[in-house]
């Protein structure tokens, strides 16, 4: 079985618009800044095996901000500068009640399904507490990387950087790979 790891879009792939307060994603291609920094990174975990999938909510569709091809649009551009495997998105507003909206784990059930991913040896990197709560609902291990987005739920690590967090799951990644070999 394959393993993954989960990434937040905004904010680690795309530099969102505005400051912590007002902060909001791009709408139109025209505003996406891809963050290349992350590129050696998404590199590392290609290069351990691991599967790079990013999710994200974008209510902006169901409220008109702008449309799901545009969506799909800076999705494209995005997976042709970063070695992303798969980008999973929900489109509705957080009171349809839909299980694919972050803090439910619609995203992550719907990639285990279709990657038959060993979700048990999978993990997530963010820094959004909606993340880390749907990693837990479904059993993936959370490398939250230290914000004020953090909340107050449950997380299973703590790190400075991104690439702390990076290094944390190739760590892990590697453990676990050595427990089966044996």
């Amino acid at each position: 079985m394959k393993s993954a790891v989960f990434i937040e879009r905004d904010g680690f792939l795309v530099k969102t618009i505005g400051n912590d307060e007002r902060e909001r994603p791009p709408h139109r291609v025209e505003e996406m800044q891809i963050q290349m920094e992350i590129l050696p990174f998404l590199e590392a975990v290609h290069d351990a095996g691991l599967l790079v999938i990013a999710t994200t909510n974008q209510p902006g569709v169901a409220n008109g901000d702008f449309s799901r091809r545009e969506l799909e649009l800076m999705h494209t551009l995005l997976r042709r500068r970063l070695p992303i495997d798969q980008i999973l998105f929900c489109p509705h507003a957080e009171d349809d009640d839909c299980p694919c909206h972050k803090p439910r784990p619609g995203q992550f059930r719907e990639a285990t399904f279709e990657h038959r991913l060993d979700i048990n040896h999978s993990y997530l990197l963010s820094e959004n507490w909606q993340d880390a709560a749907a990693a837990q609902a479904v059993g993936i291990t959370s490398i939250m990387v230290e914000s004020q987005k953090n909340g107050n739920g449950h997380r299973d690590f703590v790190v400075d950087t991104i690439g702390t967090g990076v290094s944390k799951i190739l760590h892990l990644h590697a453990h676990q790979s050595e427990l089966f070999v044996h």
